[in-house]
């Protein structure tokens, strides 16, 4: 995913990713109660609008 996002490969210490997805997260909680984004350690993420 960051190869596709930053054009550079991260080190697995690099939790810049991790820190994006958070805040998309944490706006797509505001007017729901469920996560619409699933996360599959050492694959990626699936946005699962409801």
């Amino acid at each position: 995913m960051a190869k596709h996002i930053f054009n550079r490969s991260l080190d697995e210490s690099n939790r810049s990713i991790n820190m994006h997805i958070l805040t998309i997260r944490k706006k797509l909680q505001i007017n729901s109660e469920h996560s619409h984004i699933k996360s599959f350690r050492s694959e990626g993420y699936v946005f699962l609008p409801h």
